[in-house]
């Protein structure tokens, strides 16, 4: 096992068993906005994707800019893990149902409004293409190349 794939293994890790992170976007004034969001990852780490409401600044910040950055961390924050990358809105009701079906348990505290009962979730789904990773443990010195998810 490489050195490149284990760190890899570890970001996954970190992602997947936490769920919960930073979503970052810019507004029209290149000022950031940050605020959690649950996640899920695919291929991995190669997209992230989540659920928002359909009328949210979050939203109208991605139609402006795609650019976004997520932060995630283990429990003790050792392992914190960047993602760079660019988000698709996906409106589409098929996407938006199967979305909610794998992240429903995770943030159903936070929505307000229809719930999986309706056929209408007035929800889109955010789709990340990961362009870059960053594994950093500040515990162990690690501060791995932006590269790693490019394999």
């Amino acid at each position: 096992m490489s050195k490149l794939d284990s760190r890899l293994r570890r970001a996954i890790s970190v992602v997947d068993q936490n769920r919960v992170g930073l979503l970052c976007t810019c507004d029209d004034h290149a000022y950031p906005h940050a605020r959690w969001m649950t996640a899920v990852s695919h291929d991995n780490l190669h997209t992230l994707q989540t659920l928002t409401a359909r009328h949210t600044r979050k939203l109208e910040q991605l139609r402006h800019n795609d650019r976004v950055s997520w932060v995630f961390t283990s429990e003790a924050f050792g392992d914190i893990v960047q993602l760079i990358g660019r988000v698709s809105i996906d409106e589409e009701p098929i996407a938006t149902q199967a979305a909610w079906d794998q992240l429903a348990q995770a943030v159903r505290q936070y929505v307000v409004g229809p719930t999986s009962d309706s056929t209408d979730l007035e929800m889109v789904v955010l789709n990340t293409k990961v362009e870059r990773i960053e594994l950093i443990c500040p515990e162990l010195g690690i501060r791995t190349p932006h590269q790693i998810a490019m394999i």
